[in-house]
């Protein structure tokens, strides 16, 4: 519970940095995958509390269980008219308002992706992701050529897959118009998992330096990420001009 404690503390002190400098009093904030709603009640909590805000919150997870477990916090915390929650999939399920800020606080796997991908439809302008386990390229990175000498060690390939998997969600954002840094978050103490990645939607999408970056780096690997498959149709207008 104390490395929790500290990522969620840490968490907030992140999206301090993302709110200095904006004028709005309002914001609109989903949390995709938010579990036992740690992260999301915090949130609320201190926007409303510390920051002054006019906050409305949604978590978003597929488990009833948790869902039932959050709603019941919520409404023992006098908050259920400000901050909601719904049982779904992530790629299915609406907040019922327009996100300015979409989080994801270990959300495993693909569930990350699809973090990212509903906040580029929902056109928020803050994504902040924590990333968790993460499968796709541990399987589907080629064997031999010059990165054999890693490949053969099961937990440096591991890592490898880690860091591509979380180097092409950075290039992807950056292709569709987001200035992105990718940060340690948090001590390797609180969590081994303490890689965010921090987006703002600011620039030109489909800028040619970002588009021939990401293009040089997939076809090196000879790797299609499930990020790119998944926003195909918005993707596919910057890949094709290159």
């Amino acid at each position: 519970m104390r490395g929790k404690y500290d990522q969620v503390n840490q968490f907030l002190k992140v999206i301090d940095s993302v709110l200095d400098g904006r004028n709005e009093k309002t914001l609109n904030v989903v949390d995709c995958g938010c579990g036992r709603a740690y992260l999301t009640l915090a949130v609320y909590a201190y926007l409303t509390q510390t920051r002054g805000y006019d906050v409305r919150v949604c978590g978003i997870d597929r488990r009833a269980d948790v869902i039932e477990t959050a709603r019941a916090l919520a409404d023992t915390l006098d908050v259920a008219s400000r901050v909601s929650f719904v049982e779904g999939e992530i790629a299915d399920s609406e907040p019922g308002f327009e996100p300015d800020l979409v989080l994801s606080l270990h959300a495993c796997d693909m569930a990350t992706d699809e973090a990212l991908a509903r906040g580029i439809e929902w056109k928020s302008r803050y994504l902040l992701c924590v990333p968790c386990c993460q499968h796709e390229l541990h399987t589907s990175l080629k064997e031999g050529g010059p990165m054999q000498a890693v490949m053969r060690h099961g937990i440096l390939r591991e890592r490898l897959a880690d860091l591509l998997t979380d180097t092409f969600r950075a290039q992807i954002l950056r292709m569709l118009g987001f200035r992105v840094n990718v940060m340690e978050f948090v001590s390797a103490e609180a969590t081994a998992r303490n890689i965010l990645l921090k987006a703002e939607f600011c620039v030109k999408p489909g800028q040619a330096g970002a588009v021939s970056e990401y293009l040089e780096l997939r076809d090196f690997w000879k790797v299609t990420p499930w990020l790119e498959t998944r926003m195909e149709k918005l993707m596919g207008k910057y890949l094709s001009r290159y």
